[in-house]
Order: structure tokens, then sequence, then C-alpha cells
């Protein structure tokens, strides 16, 4: 005997950022990289398709590309060599319960890679934050008290 088959549709919702005005985004992995199809919603509300480019599980990242109908501007890129424990920090987040909200916290702890060369002993490798967050703040940026992209 032969049932229906329904096709299953699901729908994950994060947040990225544009690291290049080209069109390139940066998110999480994980709510992406099984996608059949990726809409991105810009800040004015326009929709556009995005391409999947780059996964690196390892790091929950991937990099989408898209062709926005408009010039973009890119975020600038803050010098993890001078966030210190203490400093404020802010995410941009887009959660179910607080679209486009925008959340203080502060940096608790710094980890720096010590397997590396001499000339990079300093590259931060992960930074340790007090945020609340919440599903479908995936992706979130997060942003220096001078609105450089950590």
């Amino acid at each position: 005997m032969l049932g229906r088959v329904r096709p299953v549709y699901y729908k994950r919702e994060g947040a990225g950022v544009i690291i290049d005005p080209d069109g390139i985004i940066v998110t999480n992995a994980h709510t992406v990289q099984k996608s059949g199809r990726i809409r991105v919603a810009l800040h004015d509300k326009t929709i556009v398709d995005g391409i999947l480019l780059e996964v690196h599980p390892e790091n929950d990242l991937a990099f989408i590309k898209i062709e926005p109908p408009f010039f973009l501007v890119a975020v600038r890129f803050a010098d993890s060599d001078q966030l210190k424990p203490g400093r404020k920090v802010y995410c941009v987040g887009n959660s179910k319960l607080r679209k486009n909200s925008i959340s203080e916290g502060k940096v608790k702890a710094i980890a720096k890679r010590s397997n590396t060369p001499s000339k990079e002993a300093h590259a931060v490798d992960a930074i340790q934050i007090n945020f609340d967050i919440y599903e479908g703040d995936s992706g979130s940026p997060v942003f220096d008290e001078d609105g450089s992209l950590l």
C-alpha cells in the first residue's frame, strides 16, 4: 500500500554580517550547511538569494555570497590584540523573541594561541563574552565599542 509523500520543509533563522562589499556574509555553519535554499533579509527588509561559498564546520563558520540590488557597506574589523577583559561589547541579534536587538556584554576572558610562530603569538583564538543569547541569534556579530567586528 502506498501513501502520500509530502515534502518536508523547515526554516532556520540566524544572523550574519557583511564582511565584503561584493556581498560576502559570514554566519554560523550550523544555520546554513544543510540548507537547500538560502534567503537573506537585509536591513531594509529586501530579500535576496544567497549561495553557500564555504563551510568550516570545525569553527562553525559559513560564508555566503549575495547579489543585492544596491551597494553594500562592509564592517570594519577590530584589532583583537587591543581587546582586554572587562571591555564592553555589543551583539546584534535576530532571535525570535527579540528581532534586530542589540545586547550589551563584557569580555570575560581571552584565549591566545600558544602554538603559532612568534610573529603571530598574539593571535586571539577565542573570546569569552557574557551575553544572553536566544534561538535565532546564531551567527550574530559581536562589535567593540568603536563598532568594529570582533
